[in-house]
């Protein structure tokens, strides 16, 4: 995927414009075996799961503050989501974006 291209930093073809100024000390690629998403049944209530088509892919970036960590990771998808540490427990303006951005994650 481009997503994967861009985050491997052996990558041949990656833009040096997606690149971070620092070094990615680890990526990590994580494929999640059984994942569920609703479906999208217009006028009725989404409760109904079914099996995910594609794995979902989890890339770890970690560096030195100021790099451009953030902004590496926003440019692998226009549609993308950031939640940060001060947004709470709550997912306001989530609509299933295809990128989800956990900024400034500690765990």
């Amino acid at each position: 995927s481009s997503v994967s291209q861009h985050c491997n930093p052996n990558y041949q073809g990656a833009h040096t414009s997606n690149r971070l100024e620092g070094p990615i000390i680890r990526t990590s690629r994580i494929v999640v075996k059984r994942q569920y998403t609703r479906k999208s049944v217009p006028d009725q209530p989404k409760t109904e799961k079914e099996d995910r088509k594609e794995p979902t892919e989890l890339y770890l970036i970690i560096g030195e503050t100021g790099i451009g960590k953030t902004t590496f990771a926003t440019k692998l998808s226009k549609s993308h989501y950031i939640k940060t540490a001060n947004m709470g427990p709550w997912w306001d303006d989530y609509e299933q974006q295809e990128v989800v951005i956990l900024d400034d994650f500690y765990g």
